[in-house]
């Protein structure tokens, strides 16, 4: 979130810098004077409202790549709990691990369906 606010930030800036430069612009042809300033700052509106959506896109690109590498962080360890769980059980570790890690999974992925029902798409 602050990669948008700092996205946000900066194209209001840049919109406001060159938007201002270019608002009292006019061209002179055969001695008449032609306010031109209001149809570039259509296009400084354009161009900052995409360059504030391509900073966002680069901040959910990485965000998506830190969070994936966590989930599979936490799947790591999640196998790796149940598996010294179940080694040093009494019995020899004689649990079938394989159906306790689908149950876990499963319940990860519900959990996460459900969650995402919940949120808000934020792609720009």
């Amino acid at each position: 979130m602050d990669a948008y606010s700092e996205a946000d930030w900066k194209a209001k800036v840049a919109y406001h810098v060159v938007g201002g430069a270019v608002t009292p612009a006019t061209l002179t042809l055969g001695g008449k004077v032609l306010p031109i300033g209001d149809m570039l700052q259509r296009g400084v509106d354009t161009w900052a409202w995409e360059w504030g959506n391509q900073m966002k896109g680069e901040a959910d690109t990485e965000a998506n790549g830190k969070i994936a590498e966590e989930y599979l962080k936490a799947t790591v360890q999640t196998s790796d709990t149940i598996d010294g769980w179940a080694t040093a059980r009494p019995d020899g570790g004689s649990v079938k691990t394989e159906d306790l890690k689908d149950t876990v999974y499963n319940g990860l992925d519900r959990g996460s369906n459900l969650a995402g029902k919940y949120l808000t798409d934020t792609t720009n």
